[in-house]
């Protein structure tokens, strides 16, 4: 249900700055995010959204979501509550969770496990995610992430690389005369 909140905070890497929030209004909505296997865990509080966090290609994040500071467990009054949280791809957007529904719960845990293609290696991409209760937005943020990992992991880099091999050939070739000269008949038969 919270995935969404907790999800900017827990999708995101390895850059403390001091007095910051992904989220607004600042303090409305916060997340913490552990990632199992890299094992080190990041909270909302402790980015910018122009932050630019590593994260590896495939884990296991654990996260927690709350609003208004609201102690993890937290229960109130049934309201309807909607969000999402979605990856901005350098092709379009993804959704790594959506929620739409009738709860009680002001805060929440849980595990989601991913594993991104080895072709976003390097690349800076966009998470960001909102939430609302009975229609009305909470909080929403944003922060900048990439997977980390050597550029050589990821294939565009050789297609580059051999698109620049083939340019640099055909323009080499392009510099040479393509036919022999051709002679005129008076100067292969003076008579």
């Amino acid at each position: 249900m919270f995935a969404g909140v907790a999800t900017i905070a827990g999708t995101i890497g390895s850059m403390p700055m001091a007095a910051a929030d992904v989220v607004s209004p600042p303090g409305s909505c916060a997340g913490t995010g552990t990632w199992e296997q890299a094992r080190f865990t990041e909270r909302s509080v402790a980015h910018a959204p122009s932050d630019v966090i590593k994260i590896p290609r495939a884990d296991t994040v654990r996260w927690t979501g709350r609003i208004r500071g609201f102690p993890l467990g937290a229960t109130g009054a049934r309201r309807d509550i909607a969000g999402a949280v979605q990856l901005e791809l350098p092709i379009g957007q993804v959704d790594i969770d959506t929620w739409d529904k009738s709860s009680v719960r002001f805060a929440n845990t849980g595990e989601r496990k991913y594993d991104l293609p080895s072709i976003f290696i390097g690349v800076k991409m966009k998470v960001k995610g909102y939430h609302k209760d009975n229609g009305r937005t909470t909080c929403s943020g944003s922060v900048y992430m990439q997977i980390e990992g050597s550029a050589t992991k990821n294939p565009f880099t050789w297609v580059a690389i051999g698109g620049l091999v083939i340019s640099g050939g055909l323009l080499l070739y392009a510099g040479r005369p393509v036919f022999k000269k051709l002679w005129a008949f008076e100067d292969v038969d003076p008579g």
